[in-house]
């Protein structure tokens, strides 16, 4: 009986691999052999050998996925395959989400901002409803309420900003360092050491350019609510949109993109820069809190060299409170009347609020941009390799296919046998 039930298992293709013996399936027939009182003892025990490794593997994996997450740094299984670019609705997703967190958290430091800005001291309609308008009055009681105007608009508009600013940055770089690498004659250029800061400055020039279509009607509605000239999203819209129709929402567009384009540029550059600058220094990737930080670091610098030139962008766009006053005719003429009947300091007047808003607002833009970036691909790398290693498991061992056969081929056998006798 022993050795027909043998005969039958080893007989039956589905047991015996073209190729490679398969050692489970090898030991199977062993234990069978060997065991002849009891022959699904041994396979009872394999099949739980196998439970018990897929479950280790499966624990081995996200313990190095949770322990990469917690370092904010790369992943251990990251570290050993190369990771690929985001695509671009990936980009979209994680630039609106750090854009629209970053701004709504410092809302009311860059609504001090706008007011400061956009005060004027020899005008009597000031729309600010604030009581004082120094940096020390802003933190009046009385002032606090005042500061979250605009909030819901921000978030609102923030979104599509983020998500067309990082998307075509990443797009714009990648598609530069593509034509450039195709060139042969081009080699020194990209050997160059200004090369990769050329095409930070460039790229990201370009994705505010693209941008500007989202991020103009977003400084028009949301400038002019912090000043209090509109009270909120829909009276600005509404308002913007009746007095001088589609181009109300761009009146700002040059003064806005002379003013963003150098500052975003250089606040990029200057982050790539001192993100390679870590690597050098540290010999590893920086990690979350580092992102931040050197976010902050780079902004402050770009913040410190465009102030003026925010100034005068704000300036343009909240003129609207004062009526009774010239309205300027342009950077220029807004540059060199502000000098001239205010003096040179009044273009810095900004510069402690906007440092106080910028600067966090931008490491935490970074901090939360870059750890999405690693969340997706060490997410999509660690269930990858999850998969090849089941796999795997599953190569070296198709019991949980064979045992239901070999119960079924065993009630065969006995019946074969019974109808024999």
């Amino acid at each position: 009986m022993l050795s027909i039930l043998i005969l039958a298992i080893s007989g039956n293709h589905q047991f015996c691999a073209a190729s490679t013996p398969n050692p489970f399936s090898i030991g199977i027939r062993s234990a069978i052999v060997s065991n002849g009182n009891n022959p699904l003892s041994s396979i009872r025990n394999t099949v739980q050998t196998r439970r018990q490794f897929r479950s280790t593997v499966d624990s081995d994996i996200q313990s190095d996925y949770d322990q990469a997450i917690v370092r904010g740094g790369a992943s251990v299984a990251v570290a050993a395959a190369p990771q690929r670019s985001l695509l671009f609705w990936e980009n979209m997703l994680v630039g609106a989400i750090s854009r629209s967190i970053a701004q709504t958290v410092m809302h009311p430091a860059n609504t001090m901002k706008t007011i400061l800005q956009a005060n004027r001291a020899s005008s009597t309609s000031s729309s600010t409803g604030l009581t004082g308008t120094s940096t020390l009055s802003m933190l009046n009681p009385k002032n606090l309420k005042l500061l979250t105007r605009g909030a819901g608009a921000q978030f609102i508009l923030s979104v599509p900003h983020g998500a067309i600013n990082f998307a075509v940055l990443e797009l714009v770089k990648a598609k530069i360092c593509t034509a450039v690498e195709s060139v042969s004659f081009l080699d020194k250029v990209r050997t160059a050491a200004a090369f990769e800061p050329s095409m930070d400055f460039l790229s990201s020039a370009i994705s505010t350019i693209c941008c500007s279509v989202v991020s103009t009607p977003q400084m028009m509605i949301t400038d002019n609510i912090m000043a209090g000239t509109y009270p909120n999203l829909f009276v600005a819209v509404k308002s913007l949109s009746k007095e001088k129709g589609l181009s109300g929402f761009y009146s700002g567009w040059w003064p806005g993109l002379a003013g963003k384009i150098p500052s975003y540029a250089l606040t990029w550059t200057l982050f790539q820069q001192t993100k390679n600058a870590h690597r050098r220094i540290f010999d590893r990737d920086p990690n979350n809190i580092d992102n931040s930080i050197m976010g902050c670091i780079a902004s402050g610098a770009a913040v410190c060299a465009m102030i003026p030139m925010d100034t005068i962008k704000t300036r343009l766009v909240t003129q609207l409170s004062y009526p009774d006053l010239i309205p300027y005719k342009g950077i220029v003429d807004c540059a060199v009347r502000v000098a001239k009947e205010e003096g040179v300091p009044a273009l810095y007047r900004g510069l402690t609020p906007r440092l106080i808003s910028v600067m966090p607002m931008m490491g935490i833009q970074f901090g939360v941009y870059e750890f999405m970036k690693k969340t997706m691909l060490d997410r999509e790398v660690s269930m990858q390799e999850r998969s090849e290693r089941v796999d795997e498991v599953m190569m070296a061992d198709d019991v949980s296919h064979r045992v239901p056969l070999v119960g079924k081929r065993m009630k065969q056998i006995n019946a074969m046998i019974r109808n024999r006798k």
